[in-house]
């Protein structure tokens, strides 16, 4: 119950399993409904926010064939690549980071494994 919205959020921002798993699980919890659709707005959006960005390069490329693919390297594809790479990798660091300040005040539970 105590770290429920956070688990939520590491689960939303770094997704290790699909999302439907997850409102399964977490509708098995007491979480309430509002705290529940706030945590996963709020996960969910920097991951959209980079496929959006990614897809809407995706219109360029017909353009791109008609010229013999020449341009398919441009810097707004290649930035729109390294999002979709780095923005997983840096989620990762700061839940990593915020961990141990959610889990202040609160003991290890024994046998649960490390974030890493």
């Amino acid at each position: 119950e105590e770290g429920g919205a956070f688990y939520l959020l590491t689960l939303r921002l770094i997704p290790a399993f699909p999302f439907f798993l997850i409102n399964l699980a977490m509708g098995l919890t007491a979480m309430r409904l509002p705290v529940f659709y706030l945590v996963s707005q709020i996960g969910m959006l920097p991951g959209t926010a980079v496929y959006v960005y990614a897809g809407s390069s995706v219109p360029q490329l017909a353009a791109l064939a008609e010229h013999g693919g020449r341009g398919i390297l441009s810097p707004r594809m290649f930035l729109a690549f390294a999002l979709l790479g780095i923005v997983p990798l840096a989620l990762r660091k700061i839940v990593q980071r915020l961990r141990p300040a959610a889990a202040a005040g609160h003991p290890a539970v024994p046998g649960e494994p490390e974030i890493q």
